[in-house]
C-alpha cells in the first residue's frame, strides 16, 4: 500500500472510533466518508 492510501484507512478508522465515541449521526458520517474517497 501507498503512504497515502495508509493514511486514509487510519483516517476511516479514526472517524469510525470518533463516531462510536461521540454518537455522530449516520447521515454526517456518510458525507464524511464520501469526502475521503
Amino acid at each position: 500500500m501507498n503512504p497515502i492510501h495508509e493514511e486514509k484507512e487510519e483516517e476511516k478508522k479514526n472517524l469510525l472510533w470518533y463516531k462510536n465515541n461521540a454518537g455522530e449521526s449516520n447521515e454526517l458520517m456518510k458525507i464524511i466518508e464520501e469526502g475521503l474517497k
